[in-house]
């Protein structure tokens, strides 16, 4: 019974152990806990997922000058909404128009509004489609030189006209411009000078005096800054560079903001036709642009030693470029200081470039003050390519010239017989064509050589030395005669000439030299009929280019260009010896009205 006793009563210690486990059980749940609470501390919280990369990309050739721009401005564009994925190609001059069209592209900025209407095949967008045609930066072009040159260029006026007399007029001055076909700094600086004279004297000068000026100028090639060399040498330099890499090279020179006009390069918006009617481009492009054109561009533009395209304060550190330096140029003799920054410094000069001025203090580029030129025209644009690029005047040339017997007489303020005007005339067109341009000439009167009015004096050829001597003999033996003027049928029988001998991918083009009217000319067509035969004799895949130069009556002239206008002639009115050279100058620079 003990026994069984003894096993009915519990066991000794066993409520403890109990305890005991349930502590332990208790403790090792809390320790999981606080190992579970540190490690939930202690872990990093899981990142956000990462935006998708930007699907748009927007495709943009633009120059190097503007490049730096973009960079800056292309990781905020590629972020959100309407993001636009910058896809950059530089491309400077002529030749960017071609890149354009090579990786087919979205968008073009170039250095200067003026590019778009010389860019060939290439197909931008009419202007303000898509914004075509929005300046986004602008620049003012300055001369710079020595304190001497200084001197004699303010005293000429410290302007472009100036300058311009300078440099053609034989005194020493030379101009330092870079390569036009390469750049907005050489096309608008080059262009600038041609357009001053143009305003002032009109077309024929304005090719003259770019003639005369380049055996006076030096073009820097490259992407070096037109800088002087020498003393003597006015660099046509934009403000960008003289605050930028150029500023160095500059150091010790003169600068001047001309007094009369202010030439701007204008970084110019230019889509491409098929992107401005693209409508899944349209939010990234508008974006784009709308960011170029508002003040997160501001800093960026400055950063590039860029102005805005509006009333914006000039580029931060104007005088300063970035070193705590002053540029080292000093302002013209007498110039004022310039305005102070944001300030403007001509009514219409802010219109357009943000109030082309400068900076304040010693060592600060002068303020600019004069209005702006217009954007240069095509034909201005070709005007300088013309001047500067001998492969640009290759033409195939009929030349024809009146020899009825008023040409004896001398030309108005000359002493000098018009038909020796004309003689000179033709020799210079001869010096100016390239060889491979073929050049005839032609002399007429009423029965001069019947049964037409009109000779040969010197067979169509290619302009080889052997021919331009021969060119300098028929002019020669180009004289008055007692005849009249057959003037009507010679331009139809000119116009059928150049139809017929026209080369493929060659301008084709009659010049006609003449001071008289349709007169003494038993038999002649009229002017209906002139126009009638003309009309009937065109043909769209050899066009003729057909200019009269006319040296007489306005109302002659009037008449004539009626006559000639269904078939695109130009006839210009000419009054002065002046003019007749200048005019033959144009016909071989280009001579597209």
């Amino acid at each position: 019974m003990a026994r069984h006793a003894s096993h009915l009563r519990p066991r000794s210690g066993s409520r403890p152990v109990a305890a005991l486990a349930v502590a332990t059980a208790l403790v090792v749940a809390g320790c999981a806990a606080a190992l579970l609470l540190w490690s939930s501390r202690q872990a990093p919280s899981p990142s956000p997922a990462a935006p998708p990369p930007c699907g748009t990309a927007v495709r943009v050739v633009t120059a190097a000058s503007f490049a730096p721009v973009l960079s800056a401005l292309a990781p905020a564009l590629a972020a959100g909404e309407d993001c636009a994925r910058l896809d950059v190609t530089v491309a400077d001059g002529r030749a960017a128009a071609g890149r354009v069209a090579e990786i087919d592209a979205d968008v073009w900025i170039p250095d200067d509004s003026a590019w778009a209407g010389v860019a060939g095949a290439t197909k931008l967008a009419k202007p303000t489609v898509g914004g075509s045609g929005t300046v986004v930066a602008t620049s003012p072009i300055y001369f710079v030189t020595d304190a001497a040159t200084a001197e004699r260029v303010a005293a000429a006026g410290g302007s472009w006209l100036g300058l311009a007399g300078l440099v053609t007029g034989g005194s020493g001055v030379r101009m330092v411009v870079r390569d036009p076909a390469g750049s907005g700094d050489g096309m608008v600086a080059a262009g600038a000078f041609g357009e001053v004279v143009w305003v002032a004297s009109g077309m024929n000068a304005s090719s003259e005096a770019l003639a005369n000026a380049l055996p006076a100028t030096r073009t820097v090639p490259g992407t070096a800054a037109a800088l002087p060399a020498k003393d003597g040498e006015v660099g046509l330099v934009p403000e960008y560079a003289l605050l930028g890499e150029a500023a160095v090279g500059a150091r010790g020179r003169t600068v001047l903001a001309p007094s009369d006009h202010t030439a701007i390069l204008r970084f110019t918006w230019l889509p491409t036709a098929d992107a401005a009617a693209d409508p899944t481009m349209a939010a990234a492009m508008d974006r784009v642009l709308h960011t170029l054109a508002g003040p997160d561009a501001d800093q960026p533009r400055a950063a590039a030693k860029l102005r805005g395209p509006l009333r914006n304060p000039p580029p931060a550190g104007t005088g300063d470029p970035g070193a705590g330096q002053g540029t080292g140029l000093s302002p013209a003799p007498g110039a004022e200081p310039g305005a102070a920054p944001g300030a403007e410094s001509g009514a219409e000069s802010g219109a357009e470039s943000g109030g082309p001025g400068a900076g304040t203090g010693a060592g600060q580029l002068p303020a600019v003050s004069a209005a702006p030129f217009d954007v240069l025209g095509r034909h201005h644009v070709e005007h300088v390519f013309a001047t500067w690029y001998i492969a640009d005047r290759r033409a195939d040339m009929l030349v024809v010239v009146d020899v009825s017997g008023s040409m004896a007489a001398p030309a108005p303020g000359s002493g000098t017989p018009l038909i020796d005007l004309v003689r000179q005339g033709c020799n210079r067109v001869g010096e100016l064509l390239p060889e491979d341009a073929e050049l005839s000439l032609w002399e007429f009167g009423s029965r001069l050589n019947p049964p037409v009015d009109h000779r040969e004096l010197l067979p169509r050829a290619a302009m080889t030395a052997e021919h331009r001597q021969a060119l300098t003999g028929a002019t020669g033996a180009l004289a008055a005669l007692p005849t009249g003027t057959g003037l009507f049928d010679t331009l139809l029988a000119a116009y059928i000439s150049a139809r017929d001998t026209h080369r493929e991918g060659l301008p084709s083009h009659v010049v006609l030299f003449t001071d008289g009217r349709n007169e003494d000319d038993p038999g002649s067509i009229s002017a209906e009929q002139l126009t009638e035969q003309l009309l009937a004799a065109r043909d769209p895949n050899r066009p003729v280019q057909l200019t009269v130069l006319s040296f007489g009556l306005t109302s002659d002239t009037d008449l004539l260009a009626r006559t000639l206008k269904p078939v695109g002639g130009y006839v210009q009115n000419l009054t002065t010896a002046d003019q007749v050279r200048a005019a033959f100058i144009h016909v071989a620079a280009g001579g597209i009205h």
